[in-house]
């Protein structure tokens, strides 16, 4: 699976503007997408991305939303065309033998996951 960037409120500082923000993770998927030539996911919400993320540019990554209690996620306005590729549904989902609340997510049922190849790091 590629590496997801997970960005929302609680991980900005209140002294970086808008522009500043975007171009920093924009900056920061290139590098990644460069290093291992796959490019990374973003997961956010429906607020942050539409308050944060408005450079079109990051349409060009799939979208790991996250909303709970809701039929269908919100989508923020640069995916709308693109859509969701992963939807958080919660995040106090159970799972047997697990203990404390765990995410429930669920791939797009007309999406694929995009898979990376696994590297080798023998010499």
């Amino acid at each position: 699976m590629p590496p997801v960037l997970d960005v929302e409120q609680g991980g900005i500082s209140e002294n970086i503007s808008k522009e500043d923000l975007q171009a920093d993770i924009l900056l920061f998927l290139k590098a990644i997408e460069k290093a291992i030539d796959v490019k990374p996911i973003i997961s956010t919400n429906h607020p942050f991305g539409d308050k944060y993320l408005t450079d079109l540019k990051f349409s060009d990554y799939d979208l790991w939303i996250a909303e709970y209690g809701v039929p269908e996620p919100k989508i923020p306005k640069v995916w709308k065309k693109k859509g969701w590729l992963i939807w958080q549904r919660t995040d106090r989902g159970a799972i047997e033998g697990v203990v404390g609340n765990v995410d429930h997510d669920i791939l797009h049922q007309s999406k694929e996951l995009p898979l990376i190849q696994a590297v080798d790091s023998k010499p």
